[in-house]
C-alpha cells in the first residue's frame, strides 16, 4: 500500500493506493497535520511520497516514523517522463506530478494537463513521454482579487453557475470577463496543442476543475486525484 501526500499552502491532500487504485483519501488543513496519522487501519504504508510548496519539517516527521519507506519529492527525483526544461530546479514539484499522471493515463498519447486551482497551469507532454513546458497564469479567485485589489472601485466578484455572456451590471460584468476569459484561454490552449499534436488527451484538475469542465465544449477529462495520480505513479517508477 501506498500513500501519497500532496502539501499546498494551506491544504494537505493524501491518498492511500493498492494495486493503482485509491482505496482511501482526504484532505486536510495543514495547521492540524500534527494530528494526521499514517496508518490506514492499523497498518502502516510500505511506501510513501511527500509532495509540498512548504519548508517546514512537521510533516515528514509525522510520515517517516510510520512509514516503511519515504520519498522526499524534490527536483532530484527520478520520474517516469524526461523534463525539458531549462530550469527543472524551479519548475513546481506539483506541475511534475500532473504532468506525470496525465502522461500515466494518456497511454502513448501526447497530452496537456490543466490545473484550475489557484493558478491556472498547463503542462504539455509528447506522445514519447517528453515534458515540454507549459504556461501559468491567473486562477479564476486571483482574477476576481485583483481586479477588486488593484482600482478604487470594482467590487469582488465571484463565479456563478450561469455566467452570462455579457454583464448588465458591473458583477455580472466581472464575472462575464474572469469566467468566459479563462475559458477561452483553455479552449485556446487546446486548440493550439492539438493542431501540433495529434490525438492530443486533456485532463483538467484542481479546485475549479468541475466548474470548468461542464463550460468547456473540448473534449476533456476530468480528474480531481490527477497530482495525487502522478505522486503514486512516481512512488512505482522508484520502486521498479
Amino acid at each position: 500500500m501506498n500513500l501519497v501526500i500532496d502539501q499546498g499552502n494551506t491544504r494537505t491532500k493524501y491518498a492511500y493506493y493498492q494495486n493503482g487504485v485509491i482505496v482511501s483519501h482526504g484532505v486536510l488543513l495543514n495547521e492540524v497535520i500534527r494530528d494526521f496519522n499514517p496508518l490506514l487501519n492499523g497498518q502502516a504504508p510500505d511506501k510513501a511520497i511527500i509532495c509540498s510548496v512548504k519548508n517546514d519539517d512537521e510533516l515528514k516527521l509525522v510520515v517517516m516514523p510510520v512509514c516503511k519507506e519515504t520519498i522526499v519529492f524534490n527536483s532530484g527525483t527520478p520520474v517516469p517522463i524526461q523534463i525539458n526544461y531549462l530550469t527543472p530546479e524551479t519548475l513546481g514539484l506539483d506541475r511534475v506530478a500532473a504532468a506525470v499522471g496525465a502522461h500515466s493515463l494518456s497511454g502513448r498519447n501526447a497530452c496537456l494537463a490543466i490545473d484550475a486551482g489557484t493558478a491556472l497551469t498547463f503542462e504539455l507532454i509528447d506522445e514519447h513521454g517528453t515534458y515540454l513546458g507549459g504556461r501559468i497564469s491567473p486562477g479564476l479567485q486571483m482574477r476576481f482579487n485583483a481586479l477588486s485589489y488593484f482600482t478604487d472601485k470594482l467590487p469582488v466578484a465571484e463565479a456563478t453557475p450561469n455566467t452570462p455572456y455579457f454583464g448588465n451590471t458591473t458583477l455580472s460584468s466581472i464575472e462575464a470577463g474572469v469566467v468566459l476569459g479563462i475559458i477561452s484561454e483553455i479552449e485556446g490552449a487546446i486548440d493550439c496543442y492539438s493542431s501540433l499534436f495529434k490525438n492530443l488527451k486533456v485532463y483538467l484538475t484542481g479546485g475549479d476543475a468541475l466548474y470548468f469542465e461542464k463550460k468547456i465544449k473540448r473534449c476533456i477529462f476530468a480528474d480531481l486525484n490527477l497530482v495525487l495520480c502522478g505522486l503514486n505513479r512516481i512512488i512505482e517508477y522508484n520502486a521498479d
